[in-house]
This record gives structure tokens, sequence and C-alpha cells, in this order.
């Protein structure tokens, strides 16, 4: 691929997050008066962030400092707040659904903090525990009486829930297909990316063979670097235009 090919790509990065940073100026200071849009102008602030530093990763010309690896994470970043902006705020659902899939939200990462609170590194926290426990009965009550809740998930999925152990009412997949997007192309892009970030054999096994990982610019380093811009381009272009339908 020619560094031209990258350049060109790059740039019309550079040029997406400029329009972010728009975006996010435009629909600056005006009242919230949903939750979706409260949580929208969040969340989007959230993907104007990763975008802004994964900008200043990205090399301007061969001697610079290489590194998709950051790169790629970055990305899976911008392409995992994209899909809970989406969830949260541009999916169209009932008020009972969206109070539902708030409380599981909320209920799922109450239980992960007072796990992480029960560590003995953080000393005594029993204080901190049981104000934990006070919010995790307190969204168990309203997921018990919510509508949603009781008339369309099964015993055994009120149950799971209720335990804490999802994040998300539905699964990944139903997510991305009420997104409009390939279940293939995301799959894709969700394994490129997290073989990229983690030391597996995927990240660090052929690095010498293909000189990649190493901070210099090569053939491979320069195509991986591209192709996360590509896909974080798109993901983005996607916000930008949710973001005008939310607030227009």
């Amino acid at each position: 691929m020619s560094n031209q090919s990258y350049h060109s790509h790059s740039s019309k990065f550079r040029k997406t997050v400029a329009k972010c940073k728009k975006v996010s100026q435009k629909f600056a200071n005006i009242p919230s008066v949903t939750p979706q849009r409260f949580y929208g102008s969040v969340l989007f602030t959230r993907l104007c962030v990763i975008a802004i530093s994964m900008e200043r990763l990205l090399p301007t010309k061969i001697t610079d400092h290489w590194d998709y690896a950051s790169v790629a994470s970055l990305t899976r970043n911008i392409l995992e707040c994209y899909l809970i902006f989406f969830y949260f705020c541009i999916d169209s659902v009932s008020y009972t659904e969206w109070e539902c899939r708030y409380n599981i939200f909320n209920l799922h990462d109450c239980t992960r903090r007072k796990k992480l609170f029960e560590s003995e590194i953080l000393g005594d926290c029993d204080q901190d525990i049981q104000g934990f426990n006070k919010q995790i009965s307190e969204l168990k009550d309203r997921l018990i009486n919510n509508e949603y809740f009781n008339n369309n998930l099964s015993d055994k999925q009120k149950k799971d829930y209720l335990k804490g152990n999802k994040h998300l009412l539905l699964s990944q997949d139903e997510v991305i297909e009420k997104m409009g997007l390939s279940l293939d192309n995301f799959r894709f892009s969700y394994i490129f990316l997290s073989n990229q970030i983690h030391t597996l054999p995927m990240n660090f096994y052929r690095m010498g063979e293909q000189i990649r990982g190493t901070g210099v610019h090569s053939d491979v380093e320069e195509d991986y670097t591209q192709m996360c811009v590509d896909i974080t381009i798109k993901y983005l272009e996607k916000a930008i235009n949710d973001m005008e339908n939310l607030f227009g």
C-alpha cells in the first residue's frame, strides 16, 4: 500500500475528528430534556476525546513513531463506545424498556464495584460496601417492578439479570443488527482489534518477520494503522449523524 494512500485516509480521519468537535460544540449547553439526550452528549464527548487521542498517535511521516497496536486499542474503545451510545441514546424503544436497560446496566456496574471494594487491597471499605448493597437492593426492586422486565423476559433471564451478571438487555449481536450493520464486518473488526491490543499470538508471533510492533514504519504497520483509521471513521460518521438527529 502506498504512503500516499495512508495519508489520504488519515487526512479524512482528521477532517472527521474536526467535524466531531464542531458537532459537540454545536449542541453544547442545550438542556437535556430526555435521558437519551443527556447520555448522548456524555457518550459523544467520550467518542470525541478518544478520537482526539487517536489523532495524536497517528504518524504523519515514515520517520515518526509507528504503533498500530495502540491505535487499535483506541479504535476498539470507539467501537464499543458507539455501541453503548446507540443502545442507550439512539435505538427507539419504549420508556419502560429504556428504564429496564438502564437499571440492568447500573445493577451490573454496582455489583462489580462492590466486588472491587471487597478486595483486601483497598482496606476497610465496610461503609462503601453497605452503600453498594443498598443501591443493589434498590435497583433490583426497580427491575422487579418494571413492566418490560416482567412481561418480556423468561424466569431464567430475570434471575440472571438480578444477579448483575449481564450489562446489556440485548446480546451484542442483536444491538449490531439493530444498528443496521453487517454482523460479519463487525465481528471481523472486533476480533482483529482484540487480537492486536492483547498479548496474544497474533499480536507478537510474527513481529520480526513482518517488521511490526517495533515503533518503526513497515508496510504491515502502515496497513494495520490505516485499517484502524477506516474503522474509526465509519463509527464517528455514524455518531455525527445520530447526534444531528438526536438534537436536531
